[in-house]
This record gives C-alpha cells, sequence and structure tokens, in this order.
C-alpha cells in the first residue's frame, strides 16, 4: 500500500496538500473529505517526540547512548509516588 495523501504544515498553513489515486488507498476517492486512519502515522509521531524529550533530557546524542537508556524498565523513569500511583491503578483493574 502507497502514501493516501500527503500534508506538510508549517505555521498553521498547509504547505503541501496531495493525494494518490483512489485505487491506491481503497474503493473511497481520496481527498479532504475522506476519513484515513492515522495509528501510523501517531505512532510516528510519539516516538519522534518522545526521542527528543529523552535526548534532551539525558543528553544523549549517539545511538549506543539511546539503546542504553531504553533498555531500563519504564517504571525507573517516574519517580516513586508516580510508581505508587501506577501500582495502585494497576491492582484495580
Amino acid at each position: 500500500m502507497g502514501v493516501c495523501a500527503l500534508f506538510v504544515i508549517k505555521g498553521r498553513t498547509i504547505r503541501v496538500e496531495m493525494y494518490n489515486e483512489k485505487e491506491i488507498c481503497g474503493e473511497v476517492a481520496n481527498g479532504r473529505n475522506k476519513d484515513y486512519g492515522v495509528a501510523s502515522m501517531a505512532k510516528s509521531l510519539t516516538s519522534t517526540l518522545l526521542g527528543q524529550v529523552l535526548a534532551e533530557k539525558y543528553n544523549l546524542r549517539t545511538r549506543s547512548q539511546f539503546e542504553a537508556l531504553l533498555e531500563r524498565r519504564v517504571g525507573s523513569f517516574l519517580d516513586l509516588s508516580d510508581r505508587m500511583k501506577l501500582a495502585t491503578l494497576h491492582q484495580r483493574h
């Protein structure tokens, strides 16, 4: 499957707006009125933002620094009170 639609937005202005042929992305014609799945885009955006936050907070510059940090457990990024809140929520469900 290819790219159905491409938007480039800068300064709250759409700079590029392109749509692929309808055969690429299903039976409905691509365009402004079509609903698109955004899960893949959302994962990419989330991972990019998380990488930027980690790079700035921990002064990471190399791939090996990122890989070493990502070996940590998720809970190690939280302070004790936040970990206790998560544990309490987990016990309720």
